[in-house]
């Protein structure tokens, strides 16, 4: 009884430390975490990294959009900020400069990059052209 166990409770180790997340489609690289768009055609991956900035925010954000066969369709660097989809076919790149003066809002800092058209545009920008 106790071989069984011992032979059980392996069979588990084994299977968590090989156990990898992935959300629908396969995705093997070096990020830490990647997200599908909706259709489940690109993945945007995300990995922490050392920020080139000398300020309280040591770490920055290196990305990568990948596709269903792990080809690298875009990436890239953020030191402060994020990137997200914004929607099936378009990510949103947040970056927050040192200084924001008052007259400055959020979409100021958002660039948006369309997959389609392999093109980056402002976020404001882009919200008129889907209007």
């Amino acid at each position: 009884m106790n071989r069984i166990r011992i032979v059980f409770f392996i069979s588990v180790l084994t299977l968590i430390s090989c156990n990898k997340k992935t959300t629908g489609n396969s995705v093997s690289n070096e990020y830490a975490d990647c997200d599908w768009n909706a259709s489940k055609n690109y993945a945007l991956c995300t990995s922490e990294i050392e920020s080139n900035l000398k300020d309280n925010n040591p770490k920055g954000l290196e990305y990568k959009i990948l596709d269903k066969n792990n080809n690298v369709i875009k990436q890239g660097t953020v030191d402060r900020g994020s990137v997200s989809w914004l929607d099936d076919g378009a990510i949103q790149i947040t970056r927050i400069p040192g200084n924001i003066s008052e007259d400055m809002d959020k979409d100021d800092f958002v660039e948006v990059y369309k997959i389609s058209s392999d093109s980056t545009i402002s976020k404001k920008a882009y919200l008129e052209s889907k209007n």
